[in-house]
């Protein structure tokens, strides 16, 4: 259920008759507290926000970014349906504010308030198909910016050392600013220092693993 209350709006708000079928449909939602709406198909629990709040912070992240397993699962499923724009979730952060603010409203005191009627105005602008219920235009990051983030990313998963200084040389914009707002670089960091604790480390013969007298 994504289109819901945009439909009961654009019947009761415009009296779009071609809407007429799914308010008599839906129109026991209205009499609903807005708490007891679900406008999120995709968040199911306390989880699933935690998971939003970072990349509404983050985003684009992949599956390994992120060492919390069922964060990770639920990531891996996320960029197979949804957009990978920070600013889709930072819009998604704030409209799930916004509906939690309205608790002790019914589904109709929303549609005919001020708040309302002007998320109605907005969500008839949406040339794409809706997310979730309160799903509405936003300024979303050009295409270009986000593949050189992704690419600036993935560089940095594979060359944990790789400085910020480096990424500028190597003709990267905003390299400083990507560089950044990737603070999970130091998990790959890690991961990769570790590796190489069997070459710094002597063995029980007080040979160090890797060096010549090994072999």
């Amino acid at each position: 259920m994504t289109n819901a209350i945009f439909c009961l709006s654009d019947y009761l708000l415009s009296k779009n008759r071609s809407r007429q079928s799914h308010y008599y449909r839906k129109r026991h939602l209205l009499s609903t507290a807005c708490s007891d709406i679900k406008i999120f198909p995709w968040i199911n629990e306390d989880s699933d926000e935690e998971l939003l709040k970072i990349l509404s912070q983050y985003a684009p992240l992949n599956a390994l970014d992120l060492e919390n397993k069922k964060l990770s699962y639920k990531l891996n499923s996320w960029n197979k349906t949804l957009p990978h724009d920070q600013k889709f979730f930072k819009m998604c952060l704030k409209q799930l504010s916004f509906w939690k603010s309205l608790s002790s409203k019914t589904l109709k005191d929303f549609i005919y308030s001020p708040e309302g009627e002007n998320w109605y105005r907005k969500r008839k602008q949406l040339k794409r198909k809706s997310f979730f219920e309160l799903d509405m235009p936003y300024k979303s990051t050009k295409t270009s910016a986000l593949i050189r983030c992704q690419k600036a990313r993935q560089l940095m998963r594979e060359y944990p050392l790789l400085r910020w200084e480096d990424l500028r040389q190597l003709g990267l914009r905003n390299a400083q600013a990507i560089y950044e707002n990737f603070p999970f670089r130091k998990h790959y960091r890690q991961l990769y220092l570790e590796n190489l604790r069997p070459f710094v480390h002597p063995d029980e013969d007080g040979r160090r693993v890797g060096s010549a007298d090994n072999f």
